[in-house]
């Protein structure tokens, strides 16, 4: 997977319908190391801090085989 050098945080909005897509995204993201996200099941919300590109997090989300419908980038720091 693919690191930028300046850590964000990314927000994506993903068709989430179930827990068992929740159990999918976990699984998926904490096989990255080095991130830390929270998923929001009543509004669809991904929000992912890590090093990763938008680019590996996208793919990474979309094969859990749910469609990613838009994605927000937040950098730390100035």
């Amino acid at each position: 997977m693919k690191k930028r050098e300046t850590p964000g945080k990314h927000q994506f909005s993903v068709d989430l319908t179930c827990e068992g897509w929740y159990n999918a995204v976990t699984q998926g993201l904490t096989k990255l190391g080095e991130v830390q996200f929270d998923i929001d099941l009543p509004s669809k919300k991904v929000r992912i801090d890590c090093e990763y590109s938008v680019d590996s997090l996208l793919e990474t989300l979309r094969q859990t085989g749910k469609s990613v419908l838009e994605s927000s980038l937040f950098f730390l720091g100035a």
